[in-house]
């Protein structure tokens, strides 16, 4: 009888760390999901925002990514350089300076407040 119940015990303490292991296998699956998933938003945000670096020659403006040194647009004016933002990267954000920025699908010049970025009209 006590070899019975020795067998029992240890079947039971196999079960319990048989579940527990299974548990922590999926948390730790999740969080890597989580974390690439974080990651992956992270690198489709740094596609889509550039941070404008703007050069001028003779009567026409180049506008360049900042960090990447990739050419955006150029114009003479600033509607001529929105015209071809648009065509070329419908749902990008551009910011121009610490104080604005245009984005997708409008276009529209939006003021960026202090503190955490929120943007208005």
């Amino acid at each position: 009888m006590e070899q019975i119940l020795s067998f029992i015990t240890n079947v039971a303490i196999l079960y319990g760390l048989f579940i527990l292991l299974r548990f922590l296998v999926g948390i730790y699956t999740e969080s890597k999901a989580v974390t690439r998933a974080a990651q992956e938003e992270r690198e489709y945000l740094d596609k889509i925002i550039h941070v404008i670096n703007s050069e001028k020659h003779q009567e026409t403006e180049y506008w360049f990514d900042r960090e990447s040194g990739d050419f955006l647009a150029q114009g003479k004016t600033f509607n001529e350089i929105v015209l071809a933002l648009k065509e070329r990267f419908p749902d990008h954000i551009f910011i121009i300076n610490k104080e604005e920025l245009i984005a997708g699908p409008d276009f529209e010049i939006h003021k960026i407040e202090d503190g955490p970025l929120r943007i208005t009209r």
